[in-house]
């Protein structure tokens, strides 16, 4: 302060500012994955708002999403009013959407107990509970034609036998499946990969939170728990809940 002036540097200046662009980065790389995942075609990110007609945002946008998309990066003439003139226009309109028809079968590969005679003898694999089990099965949890309400999570639940000492994390792949009846495993070519989820439940201690097991072929603990997923065409989001606690969103990696 000199003189009655606070004077700042360029660079303190934009510290003030780096939390909030950092949330519209991710949010804008989110939508692009929650497009992607639909199996759709980016027409534009449409930068807009007060805060849109920042020439600085506007280049961090540009600067931040996949090198094919930096052209489609927009900003209208009338950007501070745009919002304004959309909220105007949604709320003369009588109709609203409030759920989508999935397009796809969106599913997780998942490890169900082998049955004899019917799972691939290529297939089968160990377990630490002694009971052998099918690589590549998988659990639909939204059908192709589903009614899926926009913004409303879906619940996908897991299990897994955890030795002492292993890591707590852990990486699951979103599939989906344009066919009208999905494939019984993961790995027929008509099952595509969708994104990379990584979970992180390292803040919990394995040997205190989760159940112990003893059993012939040794010792494990069984960890839960659950992914929420929102993938309705306009966002895509995957928040993690282990034991009632939230503990943050998963990492996304389109694949």
């Amino acid at each position: 302060i000199e003189e009655g002036y606070m004077t700042f540097t360029n660079e303190e200046i934009l510290q003030c500012f780096e939390p909030v662009v950092n949330r519209i980065l991710e949010l804008v790389r989110n939508q692009i994955i929650a497009i992607q995942a639909q199996n759709r075609t980016l027409q534009n990110v449409l930068v807009v708002g007060g805060f849109g007609a920042s020439e600085y945002l506007f280049q961090q946008i540009k600067l931040h999403v996949p090198p094919q998309f930096q052209a489609k990066v927009v900003r209208p003439m009338d950007s501070v009013a745009a919002i304004v003139k959309g909220a105007v226009t949604a709320g003369i309109s009588e109709r609203v959407v409030t759920s989508r028809v999935a397009r796809r079968h969106y599913l997780m590969a998942t490890l169900q107990p082998f049955k004899e005679g019917h799972h691939p003898e290529a297939y089968r694999v160990p377990s630490l509970d002694g009971k052998d089990r099918c690589k590549f099965t998988r659990q639909i949890f939204v059908q192709k034609g589903q009614r899926v309400k926009i913004g409303e999570p879906v619940k996908v639940s897991f299990f897994r036998q955890v030795a002492p000492g292993a890591t707590l994390m852990y990486e699951d792949i979103l599939y989906a499946c344009d066919d009208e009846i999905c494939p019984e495993y993961t790995k027929d070519p008509r099952v595509k990969e969708v994104v990379t989820l990584t979970s992180d439940l390292s803040r919990k201690n394995l040997e205190k939170d989760f159940e112990r097991m003893d059993t012939p072929q040794g010792t494990f603990y069984r960890v839960y728990f659950d992914i929420y997923l929102t993938l309705d065409g306009s966002e895509f989001n995957a928040e993690l809940v282990c034991q009632g606690e939230v503990m943050g969103r998963c990492t996304s990696r389109f694949r």
